[in-house]
């Protein structure tokens, strides 16, 4: 029979909810997500089964669940080929394209899908905006990852202006916050840190309700410290912002644990190889970097295990230990070259140039330059130590 208006209007409800909510408070709307998982499936409603499969799936994706993920993808592929809409399409591809993203590391497949999913969205007027903001911060990230700074530079201001112009507060935020992309390729890090804290006082304060805009914010500042040489300062403003952070609980979630903790061993080898550091200061950093590395490892995210690498031959580095900091550096530079992860790539490679010396280093770092200013990068001298912590080259 016929099923009763207000019964679907709680099914929709539910999925406004769990998608108004997945990236500022990610347990609430996974509470809403499971919620609209069991009213869709009751009813049956072949369109709100498969959009919510789909949210399922795109959430245990970007936590690299990858067996639920990728099952769950095949029975949305099996629902959609039944039911061959334009918006079951649409949620297909962005499922495909998250799968991509975040459990296999596949950032170009990841960004095709993902555009393949806006075009038909647009196509069809079949998304709301937080959709459409969704698969737009996807396809960023994935440039992001990619090495495609320029065109990621070219697409933000116009993401930023678009979301002021409607009104758009959540979309004008998180673009901001997310990417320090701009300000790192043009080697504007203070006007970065400027925009950054403007967009984060837009949002509110984080006193009572540390959301993931903090979160986001917070891995941004610290990455310009960073740019700037300044990792004692980095290293401050994790530890301020840690405990709310913590209570908050956004450190669970295998996506954002890997976020911090990446951030976290590449701050603590920047200490460890600071010129500036007390012995005392640099053995702790050298064992926190190391345990960094022990977690980085066990990830399930393939780019997450290679800054493991990145990690463990800073720490080499920091104790003097120059042949297991190139051995560590190499493998890195080989499996990022095979992720196409082109800044990681290009930074741990004008690190081992300067690490090895003489005419193959010179050459390393002369290749690794030519990567980074083919991607506007302007100072790969202050770029690749604060990826690659271990030997600084900027003047």
């Amino acid at each position: 029979g016929q099923i009763p208006q207000l019964e679907l209007t709680r099914v929709d409800v539910c999925e406004g909810v769990a998608l108004g909510l997945a990236n500022v408070d990610v347990f609430r709307s996974a509470d809403f997500c499971t919620r609209f998982i069991l009213a869709a499936l009751r009813l049956g409603e072949p369109s709100r089964v498969v959009r919510a499969i789909a949210l399922e799936a795109d959430l245990l994706a970007v936590q690299a669940r990858t067996r639920r993920a990728t099952k769950l993808l095949a029975t949305l592929e099996a629902l959609v080929a039944e039911h061959p809409t334009p918006q079951a399409t649409s949620v297909l591809y962005t499922t495909q394209g998250l799968v991509d993203f975040g459990c296999h590391n596949r950032w170009r497949s990841a960004h095709e899908r993902l555009s393949e999913a806006m075009s038909l969205y647009l196509a069809h007027e079949s998304a709301i905006d937080f959709e459409l903001n969704t698969v737009d911060m996807f396809r960023c990230m994935a440039l992001d990852q990619l090495g495609d700074w320029p065109e990621l530079s070219r697409r933000l201001p116009a993401l930023v202006e678009a979301a002021i112009r409607r009104g758009d507060r959540y979309a004008s935020v998180i673009f901001r916050v997310v990417f320090a992309t701009p300000w790192l390729m043009r080697d504007e890090a203070a006007e970065g840190e400027a925009q950054v804290s403007a967009a984060i006082d837009e949002w509110g304060a984080a006193r009572d309700h540390y959301q993931l805009q903090h979160m986001f914010a917070l891995v941004s500042r610290c990455n310009l410290a960073l740019y700037q040489g300044d990792a004692a300062r980095a290293q401050a403003l994790l530890a301020a912002e840690e405990p709310q952070l913590r209570r908050s609980l956004l450190h669970l979630p295998p996506s954002n644990r890997l976020l911090l903790e990446q951030l976290r061993g590449r701050i603590q080898a920047a200490v460890a190889t600071s010129s500036a550091t007390s012995a005392p200061e640099r053995k702790r950093a050298v064992a926190g970097a190391r345990a960094t590395a022990r977690w980085l490892r066990r990830t399930p995210h393939p780019a997450g295990r290679v800054i493991a690498r990145v990690v463990e031959g800073s720490a080499a580095r920091a104790l003097g230990d120059d042949g297991r900091c190139a051995a560590e550096w190499a493998g890195a530079e080989r499996e990022f070259d095979g992720l196409e992860m082109a800044i990681w790539a290009a930074s741990v490679r004008w690190q081992r140039g300067k690490l090895l010396g003489g005419g193959e280093g010179a050459a390393l770092c002369a290749r690794a330059e030519a990567e980074m200013a083919a991607r506007d990068v302007a100072r790969p001298d202050r770029l690749a130590p604060s990826i690659v912590p271990g030997l600084t080259g900027a003047g």
